[in-house]
């Protein structure tokens, strides 16, 4: 009796001798399944000639009736292991076979014959009928999922335990020993400054079954990095070294691979320097009972053709139309319109638009997708490219009611380019950040900077006469002042962390000015922000 179980047990384990197998095949592709539908094919074994073969298809609710989707032209031969890619015009490689495929949902069959041979024979969704599937149906994957046949080539006669929803792979293996994918790419915020060099946050994994013998590389135009070898399943996050870019817009590929590893690539588009909108205060501490507000200029003017986006780090999508701006206009985005008006009654209604989604600004703790930054901004124009952005930190603005302004188009030499409002708020109005609003060459450094350890130095190289930096804490009140001479073009002040009686002041964010009188008897001034970080007494 026994020996009767186990050639039924044998029966039902052994693997099909066939040399050609479905691989996998996706039938409903996400969205609309037109030009995107393929069957792969996998040689095991010896290599094998292509002459003979046919795909067909039946519909499970009418058995025994076959129609042909493929014939292979006589002639082809394909080597061992080497997939074979029938597809639809969209598919992406281009497929071997270029075929209107037009599959079906469950309950469906395929089979791959040669001649009136079966070499497989795959059915999937319930209810179907036992001479339409190998033992037991494999599931209806759900749409944008192909049925992956795994491991790849492996046949147990039994669909159900051969085949798996899975993310489809055409063209490739679909639990290859060696894998490395490419999952996403994060732009920096704002978008990069004309000539300068910048890095691309790139996320990868090791989606293969065994950890990289090698070091893989990530590749793009003449820049390249070698990456960590990872086991299998594990995950990384590199900063890629992006090399300075001419202004607008470029499209950009990145390959990682290397060795025996198949590369993988990614394309993506980004904006080199600033868009026709920016970013030029933000309201995110608003007085108790005030709303959020955001106020956006341009620089040039521009009428939109199509919604813009506002967008915060942690992903929420506002949609809105911005009105047509004459050169240096404003525009303010907001929750509630009307509420802003009552707040500020001077305010043209006109330049005022609603959010319906409002992205919720923080401005406590350290954002979970850009940390130690609070929270941030991307303005995205009708392409979805970044037209400007900010990143900040919650103790930045101290004080119910103060925004934050922008002083300079970029920060220099590690100083910000954002401010507290000194007036409290200036919706519609504020300071010119655009370039050259200040040609003064200044820098800040460290930044920030720990006064346990050492003072900040505040340099400057003008012509001029007398000087002198002021410094305020996050409430708008003086609390230092430092006297210097721009005789010799050059100046050069340091500060200690201390007020004005030689008190310590906390860690924190300190607006400064320095105003210097020039040769002509005007008197210039450069604004910012100093950020101090004290580590001990």
């Amino acid at each position: 009796m026994w020996q009767g179980w186990l050639a039924l047990l044998a029966f039902w384990t052994a693997p099909a001798v066939a040399d050609i197998l479905i691989n996998e095949v996706l039938y409903d592709p996400e969205g609309a399944d037109t030009g995107y539908e393929f069957v792969e094919l996998i040689v095991i074994g010896e290599p094998q000639s292509l002459d003979g073969l046919v795909l067909e298809f039946c519909n499970g609710a009418d058995p025994g009736n076959w129609s042909a989707l493929w014939s292979a032209e006589s002639g082809g031969s394909l080597a061992a292991g080497e997939l074979y890619l029938i597809g639809e015009a969209s598919v992406i490689p281009a497929p071997d076979a270029l075929v209107e495929l037009s599959m079906q949902n469950g309950p469906e069959a395929l089979r791959l014959r040669r001649g009136e041979w079966v070499l497989d024979l795959l059915g999937y969704g319930e209810g179907l009928s036992a001479e339409l599937c190998e033992s037991w149906p494999a599931i209806d994957a759900p749409s944008g999922k192909s049925l992956a046949r795994l491991p790849d080539g492996v046949d147990t006669n039994q669909n159900v335990l051969d085949f798996f929803a899975w993310d489809p792979s055409p063209g490739s293996l679909n639990d290859p020993d060696l894998e490395l994918s490419i999952l996403a790419t994060r732009l920096p915020i704002p978008p990069p400054r004309i000539g300068e060099e910048w890095s691309l946050r790139v996320e990868l994994e090791n989606t293969g079954r065994l950890g990289w013998p090698e070091v893989p590389q990530l590749l793009l135009q003449d820049q390249s990095l070698d990456l960590p070898r990872l086991p299998a399943g594990h995950k990384s996050a590199v900063e890629f070294p992006m090399p300075s870019l001419a202004e607008g817009i470029h499209d950009l590929t990145l390959v990682a691979g290397g060795g025996t590893i198949p590369p993988d690539s990614l394309h993506l588009s980004c904006r080199i320097g600033p868009g026709p909108l920016l970013l030029s205060e933000v309201q995110f501490v608003p007085a108790t009972g005030h709303s959020e507000w955001v106020e956006c200029l341009a620089p040039e003017g521009f009428t939109a053709t199509g919604p813009w986006k506002l967008v915060d780090l942690g992903g929420t999508v506002a949609v809105f139309q911005i009105p047509a701006l004459a050169p240096g206009e404003r525009v303010i985005l907001c929750q509630d319109k009307d509420r802003l008006l009552a707040e500020y009654p001077a305010l043209v209604a006109a330049r005022i638009v609603e959010l319906s989604n409002w992205p919720s600004l923080a401005n406590l703790g350290e954002s979970r997708e850009w940390p130690p930054w609070t929270d941030g901004l991307r303005l995205q124009d009708e392409q979805g490219f970044d037209s400007d952005g900010l990143l900040y930190l919650g103790h930045w603005i101290e004080e119910k009611g103060r925004s934050l302004e922008r002083l300079h188009l970029y920060g220099q030499e590690g100083a910000s380019a954002w401010a507290p409002c000194p007036a409290g708020s200036s919706p519609l109005t504020g300071p010119n950040p655009l370039p050259g609003s200040s040609e003064t060459a200044w820098s800040l450094r460290p930044q920030p900077f720990d006064p346990a350890r050492e003072s900040v130095e505040f340099h400057l190289r003008e012509e001029g006469g007398q000087a002198r930096l002021k410094l305020f804490d996050a409430m708008g009140r003086p609390v230092q002042e430092i006297p210097g001479n721009m005789s010799s073009g050059h100046l050069r002040l340091l500060w200690d962390g201390r007020d004005r009686e030689g008190r310590q002041l906390p860690s924190g964010a300190y607006p400064y000015s320095i105003s210097w009188d020039k040769p002509s008897g005007e008197e210039a001034q450069q604004r910012g922000l100093c950020l101090m970080l004290r580590s001990g007494p």
